[in-house]
């Protein structure tokens, strides 16, 4: 019996195997265009992919979910999936039931059943990517508020008069994205956002400290898992903004399970206990 996991993301889809040993096996990353249509593509990767045992399928995505995971209510880096119950209509095109929760939550889940998280009462995943997003886990379950919106510090506000995706003014996701730089600029510019970014990410941290108390925070997500300096960059200077009231050592800051394919790795975990039970 097994299990396929897939990972939507806002310029991709990563797909892996949870084999009958529960062992996960990356199988690709897929690039996916803005003009495609995204059931479709995403049904010709489960085709692609099919192994005879496949009994399930767990798919994560950039976007918040109602309660029980239903319908995408918000996803602003693929719009054509908000008021769409992924789950059924994925469900009736390939035959064998869908399970769908957001890219974040699937990756605090997985680090609760087999990584960093295990064990632990109170932790984070904190996923630095197209956007941001944090996964929260309490007592060593994932967090998903009263609405399914736990977690959405990319869409506080942090300044500045622009219009976010979401439709709020000065959305630090929207600060973030402003970093990004292109083939056009110069090396002095890419360190300039670069550094920039990683001030931004530190902000991101910092909020999440102070909303939860997390012992240890998981960097995950496309740049979060990018380069091991990411990470170390990440915490000199969180140490730094936190000041002197906070231990040393506090709060503890690893690399996301599964590198790459943590969110599909963790998707294909959930479709599993939801269908094996």
């Amino acid at each position: 019996m097994s299990f396929l996991g897939l990972d939507l993301g806002g310029t991709k889809v990563s797909v892996g195997l949870l084999d009958d040993h529960d062992t996960f096996i990356p199988k690709s990353y897929e690039i996916v265009r803005d003009d495609v249509e995204i059931v479709d593509h995403l049904v010709a990767v489960i085709s692609e992919h099919r192994a005879s045992d496949l009994r399930g399928i767990g798919l994560c995505v950039p976007g918040w979910m109602s309660i029980g995971q239903q319908e995408v209510l918000f996803a602003p880096h693929r719009p054509s999936l908000v008021g769409q119950n992924l789950s059924e209509i994925l469900a009736a095109r390939v035959g064998m039931p869908v399970v769908v929760d957001n890219d974040a939550n699937a990756a605090a889940y997985l680090e609760v059943q087999v990584g960093a998280l295990r064990g632990i009462d109170c932790g984070v995943v904190v996923n630095f990517g197209t956007g941001v997003g944090v996964g929260v886990v309490l007592c060593g379950v994932v967090q998903r508020g009263a609405h399914g919106f736990a977690g959405e510090i990319g869409h506080g506000y942090f300044g500045g008069d622009g219009r976010c995706a979401c439709g709020a003014q000065g959305c630090l996701e929207l600060a973030l994205r402003q970093c990004f730089f292109t083939s056009d600029d110069s090396q002095s510019e890419r360190n300039a956002r670069r550094e920039r970014y990683l001030d931004l990410a530190c902000v991101a941290l910092q909020w999440t400290v102070r909303a939860w108390d997390p012992s240890i925070i998981v960097i995950g997500g496309g740049i979060g898992v990018e380069s091991s300096e990411f990470l170390l960059n990440l915490d000199s200077r969180l140490r730094n903004r936190l000041g002197p009231a906070y231990p040393p050592a506090y709060p503890y800051l690893v690399r996301a399970t599964g590198s790459g394919h943590a969110g599909a790795y963790g998707a294909a975990l959930m479709a599993a206990a939801a269908i094996r039970r």
